[in-house]
């Protein structure tokens, strides 16, 4: 496909009051194309801020004339490689995929490739967890301690998952994502090596929640990686092939750790954990380019507000269709004239004009041109002191995000739905490793498989499903609703969800023929991900900007009430019985679908009322 972007369309000619010919939008689509337009005059010379400028074109023009969608346009824009000296994050000049100056223009093959690579990154963290299940009292009598003491060290891990994505994802957002991927894979396989050589519970549990937590960078990061290279109508999909990573580790790590635990004891475990993450480093250092939006020390705050709100407003017009992209513009400069440097300098100089121009444009948002060289901010010329500074107390700022609305509701529903399904995994080892199944442990991993294999069906089916939702909002209102993301299959899953829990409950309280729990657990894990997938795309969508803060947000609180969990299930079980305590856990689901209906009802209002960008 040729470039539409650089055909140019017929357009009408008006004179402002200077006598001077300027470019007319012929429409609302033309307004689009000049609604964003970021630039530094102090780079161009008089003869250029002066040259005439290119004409616009309209978006019914381009796509007529070139045989395509505006969905084609904006899903892959004008881009080329960034050379090897402009490359940014660590060890970049090894990489063999280039990085491109709009991650959105990279091949769909590139794409699939990095989500590829995300994904399996993804697949660590939650199986650092897992593996070590089988082999807790062979741990325990290795290391001399009771296996209460070792359930500590497991929750102490899984609490890490939560924690440390904070500073991630914060650091990815100011200093790229490659550099955080390479970084964190590094220190875990570090970490891991001391975990497998250590002698003493004690360094065991330090060594545990530091390799987790640099391991669980990628749980944020990964969210706002496919931001940085899908536009919303793909990003449902992705992040549905994304979440099998997450998911295929605790379906494959109790099997792997029953076999390596027989052979080799727990240390085994932890040997293997350090295999993966060395392969895993190796893979990013030289398949995964940087895509974190590439920006100029030009009026960035302004440019990102108006993306912002263009995004949130549900009174957006075409605009909305269209969609700003995860960080910043990308998508709005995707429909300007790719246009030499000159020409976007002239077209936002019309904006300063006393004449016709200026009334039809004014109105639609066209940031100010910064003429102040010196208060151009260059990251470069930072001190040291204030980037490391800005490193540990950026990430503090995400819980800013709780006064808006919709990120706490949101969270209290996934949030509860992953304390649940702490419950489920210890209540299976629990349920079949007693009377009258006996099972061991090795049998006990298979018994995994029916709600991971619930998670696969449930993510790949719903990221396609999301996406047609959120195009068949686009046609039905002209814009994107966020909310549409929370649609028939959220309210499905709020349906099969507490009926899997007593299912589950009730058939171990009754000792059942040994399958038809594991009825309950598949459906749970089919529900389940329909709520985790959906609420966490809904973030990225409705954080433009910071989605993976705001995912590294919704991840703290759900491995606080994970590990709570992993503390208190084995207690309950015995006082209350299968039966009682899944019921119970069945109805808190129904009290916590609730926030989701706030969402739905008052989503809208709260996006048009609240200045999110008070919060960034």
């Amino acid at each position: 496909m040729s470039d539409p972007i650089k055909r140019m369309g017929d357009a009408k000619e008006v004179e402002n009051n200077n006598g001077e010919e300027a470019i007319a939008p012929n429409n609302v689509s033309d307004m689009l194309v000049g609604e964003q337009l970021d630039v530094n005059s102090s780079h161009l010379s008089d003869d250029a801020i002066h040259a005439e400028p290119e004409p616009f074109h309209t978006v019914e023009e381009v796509t007529q004339k070139e045989n395509v969608t505006v969905e084609d346009i904006v899903t892959r824009p004008p881009s080329s490689p960034v050379p090897i000296s402009q490359r940014r994050g660590l060890f970049s000049s090894l990489t063999l995929i280039p990085e491109q100056e709009t991650a959105l223009g990279h091949t769909d093959t590139t794409k699939k490739l990095i989500v590829a690579q995300v994904s399996f990154a993804a697949v660590i963290a939650p199986m650092g967890a897992s593996i070590l299940l089988p082999a807790l009292t062979n741990l325990a009598d290795d290391l001399h301690v009771t296996t209460s003491v070792v359930n500590v060290s497991f929750g102490l891990y899984i609490l890490s998952l939560g924690i440390f994505p904070l500073w991630w994802s914060g650091t990815s957002e100011l200093y790229g994502r490659r550099s955080v991927y390479v970084i964190s894979f590094l220190l875990y396989t570090l970490f891991t090596i001391g975990c497998a050589l250590c002698k003493s519970i004690a360094a065991l549990m330090i060594l545990r929640i530091l390799s987790g937590g640099a391991a669980a960078a990628v749980q944020a990061v990964g969210a706002g990686t496919i931001g940085d290279i899908y536009v919303t109508t793909q990003r449902g999909r992705a992040m549905g092939y994304f979440y099998l990573g997450p998911l295929c580790g605790p379906l494959f790590a109790p099997i792997l750790g029953g076999v390596l635990t027989t052979k080799w004891g727990w240390r085994g475990t932890m040997w293997f954990c350090v295999i993966l993450g060395g392969i895993m480093t190796v893979v990013l250092l030289f398949f995964l380019p940087e895509t974190l939006k590439r920006t100029t020390p030009i009026v960035v705050e302004q440019s990102r507000r108006n993306s912002i709100l263009r995004v949130l407003s549900p009174k957006s017009s075409i605009g909305s269709r269209v969609e700003a992209h995860e960080d910043n513009n990308i998508v709005a400069d995707a429909l300007v004239p790719v246009p030499s440097r000159t020409s976007r300098v002239a077209n936002v100089d019309l904006e300063h004009g006393h004449g016709g121009m200026f009334g039809q444009l004014h109105k639609f948002h066209i940031p100010h041109v910064n003429h102040n060289h010196e208060k151009a901010v260059d990251p470069n010329h930072e001190s040291v002191k204030k980037k490391i500074l800005e490193v540990f107390l950026r990430p503090l700022k995400a819980f800013k995000f709780l006064k808006y609305p919709p990120v706490p509701l949101s969270m209290v529903y996934s949030s509860y739905c992953f304390f649940t399904l702490y419950f489920l995994n210890i209540g299976i080892e629990s349920l079949y490793s007693s009377q009258p199944y006996m099972y061991k442990s090795i049998i006990i991993g298979l018994l995994y498989i029916p709600n991971s294999v619930g998670y696969v069906i449930s993510s790949i089916g719903n990221g396609y499903w999301s996406d047609y939702v959120i195009d068949r909002s686009i046609k039905k209102h002209g814009r994107v609703i966020p909310e549409a993301r929370l649609s028939e299959s959220v309210y499905l899953a709020a349906v099969i969800f507490p009926l899997s829990l007593v299912l589950f409950g009730w058939a171990g309280h009754f000792k059942t023929f040994w399958l038809v729990p594991l009825v309950g657990t598949f459906f749970f894990g089919f529900s389940s991900m329909l709520i985790f997938g959906n609420v966490t795309t809904y973030l990225v969508d409705v954080l433009p900007g910071r989605g993976s803060s705001g995912v590294a947000l919704n991840n703290l609180f759900r491995m606080i009430l994970a590990a709570i969990a992993t503390f208190v299930a084995d207690p309950l079980q015995d006082r209350l019985g299968f039966g009682w305590l899944y019921t119970m856990l069945a109805i808190g689901s129904l009290l916590a679908f609730t926030s989701i209906l706030s969402i739905k009802k008052w989503g809208p209002r709260w996006r048009e009322n609240y200045d999110i960008t008070k919060l960034y």
